[in-house]
This record gives C-alpha cells, sequence and structure tokens, in this order.
C-alpha cells in the first residue's frame, strides 16, 4: 500500500518532470525508417557517401510509403482517360503485351527485324525528337519549350489545369511503385514520355531539354550558373519570381520555391562513371546497389541541393525543372544500357528480382494497362526520343558548342550568370547585338554514342541586363533605373560609373556571381502545411547547434614565432583536444559543392519532416567553425499542436552534408542535460509552452531576463545538435541492435540472388 506521504511525493515528482518536459516529449524512431538507415549504412561508406544523403532518402521513403499517416489532397483522374488512350497507341507502336499467337508470324530474324526498321522509320518521320542539354538549345527552341509549359499550366480542360493534373500522376496515392525500386526507371520513363507528348500537342515539334548537373557541379559557385537566370528556369534563391515559371503554384506544395546549396549535391563526373560502368541493373539500382552506384540516390541529392518545391517527393514535378532532371537521369540510365550491350546482355530483360510492387510483372501505376519491365522496352527510345551528347571535353571556349558553357580545366562548364549577362552586355551597352544565322546543325570531331544527333551552335541572348540585375538581386532594386550603371566589368571595357553613396561600385559579376551563394541568403520556407499556405499553422522550438571545427579548414591568421610566419597552421587550431575529452575530427565524406568562406561564418541546417502532418521546414544556424567548438541558437518549424497530434522527425546537417547527432532533454534534470536521441518528438499543446508562435519569440523565450545579460535557460529548450565530426553513421547513437533479418530486409528489398 502506498502511504500518503508517498503518494504526495510521486506527485510532486511528477509535477516536476511534467514543467520541466513541458508539451515536447521523445518518441521512438519509426521502424521503418530505423530498419532503411540500417540497410543503408551496410550499402554505404562514410568516408565516401555523406551521411544527409543516406538520412534524407530513408526519411523520404518512409514519408512516400506511409501516406495512410498523414493528409493528402483529393486528386481528381480526369486526366486518366487522356493517359489511357494515349498508352494504347503506345502499346500498339511498341507492341507491347503481345499475345505468341501474332510474335509467331515474325520468327524468322530477318523478317522481323526489317518489319521492326520500317515501323520505326513510320515513326520517326511523324516526328521523333532528340533531347538536347537545356544551354544546347537554340534560343528558338528554348523560348518555345517554355511556351508549351506556359500553354500546359494555362489550360484547365482538366482540373486544376493541364500541368497540375500531370504532375498529379507522381505522388504515392497515384503511384505508389515510382521509387525505391527499379520500377523507378520505366515509371519516370513513361511519365517523362507523357509529358513531352501533351507539350507537343500545344507545340508542334518540341522536345524535352535535359539539365546535366555536372556542368554545374565543376563551377567554383554552382548556384550562380546561367540555369537560374530569367532566360532559363529563373532565380533558385526564394520564390521563383522571375524567367518563365515565375509566380508558378501548385495546390497541394503553394508557390513555387527553391533554396540552392540548402543540403543535397549536384551530380559528378564521377558518379556518373560509377553508374554507367555497371553491366547489371540490379548494380545500379535501390536496392542492390551501393551507395556510390545508386542512380536513384545519386539522383535524389539534385532534388536536395535545388531544394524548395523539388525537396517535395510526391510533388517536385511542380518545379519545371524537375522534367529537365528526369530527362537527364533517364539519358545516363540509356548509357549504362548501351554499356549493359556491350558486355552481351540485354537491358531489355535485365529486370532485378523483386517480391513487392516493384517485381517486372507488376501494374506501372498509374499507367494501368503497362507493366514495371515495360519501361525497359527499347522501343522508347528507338520509337519516340533520342539524346544528343552535350560536350564534355575541350581545348577551348567555343570547343563546347555553346556560348552558355566555358573550357575549365579541360572540361565544359556552365558559365556564370555574370558572365554570360555581364561580359556579353557590356559589350553591347544595352544595344541588340547582331549575332550570326543559327544553324540547325553542326558536326564536330569525337566518337558519338547511337543516341546521338548532330548538335546546334547556340547563340548568346539579348536581355536587358539592367531588369536581370534587379530581379535576381533584390536587394540592388533600391537603386532605381541606374543601377546596370554601377558595376565595373573586370574583362573590357568598363560602364559608366555614377556616384552614389553606396558602395556598389566596386562590385563585379564575380562579385555578384559569389552572392549566390548559401552565405548571402536567408531561407525560403513554403509554410504549406497539409496544402494549406499559412504562417499561422506552425509554431517554432529553439534548438542549440554544437560544432566541432573539421579536420579539412585552414585560415589564414597564422602565428608568428620568433619573427617567422607559420604559414602551414593557424592561430585557431588546437591540438589540446583529448584534454577536453573532444577527441581528434576526422575528415567523412562531403558533398562536392562544399566550401568554406575565410571568415569561419558556416551554416547548419535543422530540418523537420512532418510525420503526422504533410509539410516541411527547414532553418539553419551560423557557426563560428575557426573555432574548435562553437555554438549557435536557431529554431525549427512544426504543426501547431492546437490543431491536432504533432510528430516530427528533427534532423541537422552541414553545409557539406555530415548529419549531426541528436540529444533531447533529460526530464526533470537540473541542470539541464541531454541524452542521445533519435530526433523524433512528439509536441503536444499544453502548458507550460516549450513553443512559440513566431521565430522571434522561440528565442527571446529561451533567456532568463533576470539576470543581465541575460543567460540561456537550458529547460526552455528539449532538442540539441552535436555536430562531432566523429566517422560513425549519427543516427547508431540511438538505436539498439538491428532488427533487420538476412532474408528480408527494409520494406520488401530482396537481397540479389
Amino acid at each position: 500500500m502506498w502511504s500518503f506521504k508517498g503518494l504526495i511525493s510521486s506527485i510532486i515528482w511528477v509535477v516536476a518532470i511534467w514543467s520541466c518536459n513541458g508539451h515536447v516529449y521523445e518518441n521512438p524512431l519509426p521502424g521503418k525508417l530505423r530498419d532503411c538507415l540500417r540497410f543503408m549504412e551496410k550499402k554505404s561508406n562514410i568516408l565516401k557517401t555523406p551521411s544527409e544523403a543516406i538520412d534524407y532518402m530513408c526519411i523520404n521513403k518512409y514519408i512516400y510509403q506511409t501516406p495512410e499517416l498523414r493528409w493528402k489532397p483529393k486528386i481528381t483522374p480526369e486526366i486518366d482517360s487522356m493517359l489511357l488512350k494515349d498508352l494504347k497507341r503506345c502499346k500498339k507502336d511498341l507492341g507491347l503485351g503481345q499475345t505468341s499467337s501474332k510474335r509467331v508470324l515474325y520468327t524468322k530474324r530477318s523478317v522481323r527485324n526489317h518489319l521492326i526498321k520500317e515501323k520505326r522509320k513510320k515513326r520517326q518521320a511523324a516526328g521523333k525528337v532528340f533531347r538536347k542539354e537545356y544551354r544546347m538549345m537554340t534560343n528558338e527552341e528554348r523560348a518555345r519549350f517554355h511556351r508549351a509549359v506556359l500553354l500546359l499550366k494555362q489550360d484547365t480542360s482538366v482540373q486544376p489545369n493541364l500541368y497540375d493534373a500531370i504532375c498529379n500522376l507522381h505522388p504515392n496515392v497515384r503511384a505508389p511503385n515510382a521509387h525505391y525500386g527499379p520500377a523507378f526507371l520505366g515509371y519516370h520513363r513513361v511519365l517523362l514520355w507523357f509529358f513531352e507528348k501533351q507539350l507537343q500537342r500545344k507545340v508542334p515539334g518540341v522536345y524535352l531539354p535535359f539539365w546535366d548537373s555536372t556542368k554545374d557541379s565543376l563551377m567554383a559557385n554552382p548556384t550562380a550558373s546561367v540555369i537560374f537566370s530569367q532566360a532559363f528556369a529563373g532565380t533558385g534563391n526564394g520564390v521563383v519570381n522571375n524567367g518563365p515559371f515565375a509566380n508558378f503554384r501548385h495546390p497541394a506544395v503553394g508557390v513555387l520555391v527553391r533554396n540552392l546549396e540548402a543540403g543535397g549535391d549536384l551530380m559528378t563526373r564521377r558518379d556518373i562513371a560509377n553508374i554507367v560502368r555497371q553491366t547489371r541493373t540490379a548494380d545500379m539500382m535501390t536496392p542492390y546497389a551501393s551507395s556510390e552506384n545508386n542512380l536513384e540516390l545519386c539522383h535524389a541529392k539534385v532534388h536536395a541541393w535545388i531544394g524548395g518545391t523539388l525537396d517535395n517527393l510526391n510533388y517536385s514535378p511542380a518545379d519545371p525543372l524537375f522534367w529537365m532532371h528526369h530527362c537527364y537521369v533517364d539519358y545516363i540510365w540509356e548509357l549504362q544500357r548501351q554499356n549493359e550491350r556491350r558486355g552481351g546482355r540485354d537491358p531489355d530483360t535485365d529486370y532485378p528480382s523483386m517480391d513487392d510492387g516493384h517485381n517486372a510483372d507488376g501494374i506501372m501505376y498509374p499507367f494501368t494497362n503497362l507493366r514495371n519491365k515495360d519501361g525497359f522496352n527499347r522501343g522508347w527510345i528507338d520509337t519516340y526520343y533520342g539524346y544528343e551528347d552535350a560536350p564534355v571535353r575541350c581545348r577551348r571556349d567555343d570547343s563546347c558548342r555553346s556560348t552558355y558553357y566555358k573550357c575549365t580545366r579541360g572540361l565544359c562548364c556552365s558559365r556564370t550568370i555574370g558572365e554570360v549577362y555581364g561580359v556579353g552586355q557590356q559589350q553591347t551597352f544595352g544595344r541588340k547585338k547582331r549575332s550570326a544565322p543559327t544553324k540547325k546543325s553542326s558536326t564536330y570531331s569525337g566518337k558519338a554514342s547511337s543516341l546521338v544527333k548532330k548538335a546546334p551552335v547556340v547563340t548568346k541572348p539579348v536581355t536587358d541586363i539592367q531588369t536581370h540585375l534587379k530581379s535576381y538581386f533584390p536587394y540592388l532594386a533600391k537603386l532605381g533605373d541606374s543601377a546596370g550603371t554601377f558595376y565595373k566589368f573586370k574583362h573590357g571595357q568598363s560602364a559608366a560609373i555614377k556616384p552614389g553613396p553606396e558602395k556598389v561600385q566596386d562590385l563585379s559579376f564575380e562579385d555578384l556571381d559569389l552572392h549566390t551563394t548559401g552565405l548571402y541568403h536567408s531561407f525560403q520556407n513554403s509554410f504549406t502545411l497539409d496544402g494549406v499556405e499559412d504562417t499561422k499553422n506552425w509554431v517554432y522550438l529553439p534548438v542549440i547547434v554544437y560544432y566541432r571545427r573539421p579536420a579539412e579548414v585552414k585560415y589564414d591568421a597564422h602565428p608568428i614565432r620568433n619573427g617567422k610566419v607559420m604559414a602551414n597552421m593557424d592561430v585557431y587550431s588546437t591540438t589540446r583536444a583529448d584534454k577536453y575529452h573532444l577527441g581528434k575530427p576526422v575528415k567523412t565524406a562531403t558533398s562536392s559543392t562544399c566550401k568554406h568562406i575565410g571568415s569561419g561564418a558556416f551554416k547548419v541546417y535543422v530540418k523537420a519532416y512532418g510525420l503526422s502532418y504533410d509539410g516541411v521546414f527547414t532553418d539553419y544556424a551560423v557557426v563560428d567553425e575557426r573555432q574548435p567548438l562553437s555554438f549557435a541558437l536557431t529554431q525549427v518549424g512544426v504543426q501547431n499542436p492546437r490543431m491536432k497530434n504533432t510528430t516530427v522527425y528533427v534532423t541537422a546537417y552541414d553545409s557539406c552534408n555530415r548529419q549531426c547527432k541528436a540529444r533531447c532533454l533529460i526530464p526533470g534534470s537540473k541542470p539541464a542535460r541531454y541524452k542521445p536521441c533519435s530526433g523524433t518528438i512528439r509536441v503536444t499543446p499544453d502548458a507550460p509552452f516549450m513553443y512559440s508562435s513566431d521565430i522571434a519569440d522561440a528565442h527571446l523565450h529561451t533567456y532568463d531576463y533576470n539576470t543581465i545579460p541575460p543567460c540561456l535557460s537550458y529547460d526552455k529548450i528539449f532538442l540539441v545538435f552535436y555536430c562531432d565530426q566523429k566517422d560513425s553513421w549519427p543516427w547508431q547513437q540511438s538505436m539498439g541492435p538491428a532488427h533487420v533479418s538476412s532474408a528480408r530486409t527494409a520494406g520488401g528489398w530482396l537481397r540479389p540472388s
């Protein structure tokens, strides 16, 4: 029996814990997410694959495969009749689903091949297209493509419009097997074909370009790529309010947003080589491939690098960059298929063994009259489209065959916004520059694949530089119409310089290109939660980030001993880490776009994925990576728990894609102490509140104002992240023994036979 005194003591103890812990609780990591992380770490090497890439793939896989746990929009099937009609014609063109009684008519190889060739000639004459890299298009071709996309957006014959209706073929509720398995390849090939067909109905002869992001990964500042100019895809920072897709909006994800370089990575030439050299589909696809050879994982990094709308797996097609990125993924797959043929294997039948919805004979939802294996049929390439190779190696700029490329260290890479708009415009001083007539095709020496058609010469655009600068760099708009005259050009003659109170005239276009990087921009969230864009539906939790100095950084503040400058050291480095039980930092895998600036300012991103609601929120802390250990206070947005149950998965990673380790507040600890946890938390509407209704209050609420200066009240901060620069997967700290069986792993994935 409990005594009265004991009962009162227990009540006081419970109240003490409640008062400290407030309304935020640690939740266990969902089993499917845990299993995916365990499975992928066995496929990965932390010295080769950034930990953030694995975490990103697994949390998105979990969200994609559990749509029943959160809100999803009603999607009308109005487009299905158009879809099925096109697919019926397609099956006839490609001979898909043909019965053995019909095939027996063509048993002789010579007869069969003759008939196939004749059929392909007729189809090609009817409009087979060759897809080019976005920057290889002529100005007219690019304008026609943009026009076709806009016409789809304006077509309301299906709701909400034809463009968005096609986007709605992508979420899990319509395409449950479109990701995380070999059906990914064929499904996206068919989706691209269907989208391209609708474009051609609006503008005959138009084709889907592909975006080769390896051309941007070679740049010093990929965020400054001409791809993100208003002549191409529009701005890469914040709401897309310029370019051909300005002010695009989708009902489920809101306004079109991008946040470049806030996670993920671009594709690199090493990535492509690792994938193309594989001679079996299983060796370059989930679930069998290692992380370095995994095409789907490689493609996902680009989604995260663009961020914003493209970062939403279900509705990423709402950003037109989706189609161009996936065209390149399809192109890489086709190159791998060619390599497979050279190795004596038929890629049409090389479909990996699967036991779930990704199996070869599974229905390719929402293309219900196709099977997953039908996407592997070579007829798609032979009948409907091919690819023109973009140049890779070069000796000089004109070897790259496009004025949007330049030759750098023997490789063609993208020009920056400043290089294209700055140099070209300053030479004409606002006057339209004459250009030579554009050739429809040109020849070049070099080995071409069977996919390749001769590529056209591309001419430089003529654009109003003042308008472009003010739209891309909003803070320059304050300078008025004369903004364009404030900039010196480092190449050739300078523009006229007008005096002014601001130090703008010292900026070059190289400086402006640098201003596109993440450290010069805040982060634009869409604030879309369960399909509603409204900041009132969000609350904000304070988060502290502790950051160890990375192993690879060196600063140009050198010690001087006896008059000698110690150039191989900096005054911020320490050799006494062991004294503080910090250990030596380890250089683990980072993104290809990882960079450090001389000031030491560095971003660590904190991201919250809704598990009980549909929504994602990202913010960041700015730390000083010069110091052996630094910390910063930031916040992360979650659904207001007064609306309904709020469960989230919170993760943190630095600008080089190294993930940090989560720590949760120990209930009742005085002073506040933290224990390893997964970052999965539950937020309730109960008092005392550990969240705030706006970001500023989330910061201010964490301080104790009884002292001057105010000091942090750690008992108001539930979640802390420690970026310790160790060579261990960050999620291992909070997991018990692995629960993944040897026969069946990660949600139905089988080991290769």
